[in-house]
């Protein structure tokens, strides 16, 4: 929705003070980076919190250890992207590298999945 608001600015704007006769469309890797590769880094986030929230004793302990390792990862990763010319080849690169730190992430936080510690508050 974020990225449809925002072309229609940018059409409006050349349409209005610009006097543009066309119409402004993102290339298909920066429609790619925007939907996909931000989807990955979702994903992303989704498996670090879960990891986290797996090993942590409170709820706030997991939300600022989540925070924390988020902004340590993600952050990096935009300002990569930021500077980089978005062609197939970067735009795929770095959808590989989310991915696979996604399914890393998703790996080891199944195998410290223990239902018992959930369920009856058991600790190690």
């Amino acid at each position: 929705m974020v990225v449809l608001i925002g072309m229609a600015t940018i059409n409006a704007y050349w349409w209005i003070e610009a006097g543009g006769k066309g119409l402004f469309l993102y290339s298909s890797p920066a429609l790619f980076a925007l939907f996909g590769l931000s989807a990955a880094m979702v994903a992303m986030a989704t498996g670090i919190g879960v990891f986290v929230s797996l090993r942590a004793e409170s709820v706030r302990a997991a939300q600022r250890i989540t925070g924390v390792i988020s902004l340590a990862i993600l952050l990096p990763l935009f300002f990569v992207l930021a500077l980089l010319t978005l062609d197939w080849l970067s735009v795929m690169a770095g959808f590989g590298i989310v991915l696979l730190l996604t399914v890393l992430l998703s790996i080891l936080a199944i195998r410290s999945f223990r239902r018992e510690q959930l369920v009856l508050g058991m600790s190690n």
